[in-house]
């Protein structure tokens, strides 16, 4: 059978306490797994208390253009969104997106 998945967005502190700033991080995977859900939510992905690992990927690909998170890395190389560490993932997020940064080059 396939493994369930508890979405992120539900862990609670005892969840995270054995990570170094686990609590304190929480809130920030909270608010970042619940833009990738909103998103995913709007393109028409089901997004469920528990998930497969299918489903899960399934919903964080439709749903993880929406942090905003450049795809090629300073030096020019692909970035792998799907690998990116959370501290990354949190900084990018208060970056411009490519078309913001169009908007304002346009300007």
């Amino acid at each position: 059978p396939p493994q369930k998945i508890v979405p992120m967005k539900s862990f609670t502190s005892k969840d995270v306490s054995f990570l170094q700033k686990g609590s304190k991080n929480l809130a920030e995977v909270r608010g970042m797994m619940n833009v990738i859900s909103k998103e995913a939510a709007s393109k028409g992905f089901e997004i469920k208390e528990v998930m497969t690992t299918t489903e899960a990927l399934n919903a964080f690909s439709a749903g993880v253009g929406a942090l905003n998170i450049p795809l090629l890395t300073p030096q020019g190389k692909s970035r792998d969104i799907a690998r990116t560490k959370w501290s990354s993932a949190s900084r990018f997020k208060n970056l411009p997106s490519e078309t913001e940064k169009a908007a304002e080059t346009a300007c």
